[in-house]
């Protein structure tokens, strides 16, 4: 498994070791730890239902964004 977090030793395997990976992590830390952490924080709020998760998901999103811009002025931003 060592060699699965070197991308430079090449392979099918590793590469999919690392796609799978990445994916799975992202989506446990934005969509399970990070949106159901901020979906409880709005629990106490006055808001909807409905705007509480409007606000957890559109929230949420733009964090997911920026850290594909990670550190930040590396990249220029582009809205496409």
């Amino acid at each position: 498994w060592v060699a699965a977090a070197d991308p430079s030793t090449g392979g099918v395997f590793n590469s999919l070791v690392l796609s799978v990976g990445a994916g799975t992590y992202e989506e446990l830390f934005f969509r399970v730890l990070l949106m159901g952490g901020v979906l409880y924080g709005l629990k106490f709020t006055r808001l909807s239902r409905a705007a509480q998760w409007a606000i957890a998901v559109i929230g949420t999103s733009f964090i997911f964004s920026a850290f594909h811009y990670w550190p930040f002025g590396m990249d220029a931003f582009d809205l496409w």
